[in-house]
């Protein structure tokens, strides 16, 4: 009972991960249609990454599903899968953020194409040197990944980097005289995004069973702190002077947002 327990709670807040980023894209894609033209490249990037990270989660909560029945066979298949989104995960923020500083979209799309490659490397790394004998225990099985120095590598190039370079804008941000409106929100979801990028990524790479549902309750905050950021509460705006979030309205260099 216990075991079922744990393993339940697990599921459970992997779905709830995976609800609240499809009900986030949707109203991000509504709005599209009154965003200007120019600024739909960046909104497209920001949903394409939380819908990566909700296939994260929904593939999880099968495998997770998949042990617990002692099918270890789809286990590991759907814990491979679920490594695909993982390893792209920072394609669409390099993207958001190059064009939020810079507004070009060849540029942007060239700079991320470089994340993308590095991407494919560790899978590739990864499909070579994971342990297909994982550690079942009651929460879920602990996949081990043996891939000697390539796992840093790719911690280093795809992670690391793209959370300077969202600290970097957060930072020019607060530096720079932007209307309250913009400067929440692009401060609030670059935050929410950046913190959800961190979290993802002990979650994935941790072996600590008691970590695994902490991180995701952490995860799950960072989704709804990224909505209230697009969509905030009436005090917020009151106390802001806001009326109305946009990403941005027409971004032509450095920060013209």
């Amino acid at each position: 009972m216990k075991i079922f327990s744990l393993t339940f709670f697990n599921i459970i807040i992997c779905l709830c991960i995976t609800m609240a980023v499809i009900g986030f894209s949707w109203e991000l894609y509504t709005r599209r249609m009154d965003q200007s033209k120019n600024s739909n490249p960046a909104l497209v990037a920001f949903i394409i990454f939380w819908l990566q990270v909700g296939l994260i989660y929904l593939t999880t909560s099968l495998h997770m599903i998949a042990n617990y029945t002692n099918w270890h066979s789809m286990d590991l298949l759907l814990y491979k899968v679920s490594l695909v989104p993982f390893a792209f995960l920072t394609v669409p923020v390099v993207f958001f953020v190059i064009y939020i500083m810079i507004g070009n979209k060849l540029a942007s799309g060239s700079f991320s194409a470089i994340f993308f490659l590095v991407g494919g490397f560790y899978l590739n790394i990864f499909n070579n040197n994971v342990t297909n004998i994982p550690a079942h225990t009651e929460w879920a099985s602990i996949f081990i990944q043996e891939g000697g120095i390539a796992p840093y590598v790719y911690i280093f190039g795809i992670f690391v980097i793209p959370t300077a370079m969202i600290l970097g804008v957060m930072f020019l941000l607060l530096i720079r005289k932007l209307p309250k409106r913009r400067k929440y929100n692009i401060t609030t979801s670059l935050l929410a995004t950046s913190f959800v990028i961190d979290c993802i990524l002990v979650d994935m790479f941790t072996t600590s069973i008691s970590m695994h549902a902490g991180l995701r309750i952490f995860i799950l905050t960072g989704i709804v702190l990224c909505y209230l950021a697009y969509f905030p509460p009436l005090a917020v705006k009151d106390r802001l002077g806001i009326n109305e979030i946009e990403i941005e309205e027409s971004p032509t260099s450095k920060l013209d947002i």
